[in-house]
């Protein structure tokens, strides 16, 4: 389980869900992984994974401020520009835009 967040940062862009991430750790139920995975970090796997796209999408902005959204959204793991859009207003309060430009 200690390496549950490395292999999670290795893989960002193809975890999408915690049922995906407990099968690239090896585990055949998500229940169990996600119990594990509480008990041993003290937060939920999904706000884990979460947690890790934000602060990639932050990072990519940082290093390379004219980074097209839909290169974000693949880097992250989602589908499209619209996609990251939403999830990131969700999970910040601030548009991808924004954060760009550093609002």
């Amino acid at each position: 389980m200690e390496r549950a967040i490395d292999i999670a940062r290795d893989n960002l862009e193809e975890l999408g869900t915690v049922t995906e991430w407990a099968d690239k750790m090896g585990y055949s139920s998500a229940k169990y992984f996600s119990r594990v995975f509480r008990n041993h970090y003290k937060v939920r796997p999904k706000q884990a994974l979460i947690n890790l796209k934000v602060a990639r999408f932050k990072w990519l902005i940082k290093e390379d401020p004219n980074i097209s959204c839909f290169e974000l959204a693949l880097e992250i793991g989602l589908r499209d520009e619209k996609a990251l859009n939403k999830f990131i207003v969700r999970h910040t309060g601030k548009a991808p835009r924004k954060c760009k430009n550093g609002e």
